[in-house]
């Protein structure tokens, strides 16, 4: 069992690129079925209609913050903290 409901709305972080750049988007959608029997994966539907699989480990409640967000702040704060001291 996990923390989520089909019918949930949930955040999940997607990435693509190429040889010479990546990038990271945060897409939203609605839990609208789980794999059986274990339940690890969800059909996620998205605004534009779209459906996809993701691990349930890699979703999200809408609105909380992610280990990525985690990270960048903390490069945040320390390139802020590194330009005090100057």
């Amino acid at each position: 069992m996990n923390k989520f409901a089909i019918g949930d709305t949930v955040q999940f972080m997607h990435s693509s690129g190429s040889s010479s750049r990546m990038s990271f988007s945060t897409r939203t959608g609605k839990i609208v079925q789980f794999s059986q029997p274990n339940e690890q994966k969800a059909l996620i539907k998205m605004r534009n209609g779209r459906t996809t699989w993701i691990p349930v480990s890699g979703l999200r409640g809408d609105g909380e913050k992610s280990p990525v967000d985690d990270v960048f702040r903390a490069l945040v704060e320390g390139t802020q903290t590194r330009n005090s001291n100057k």
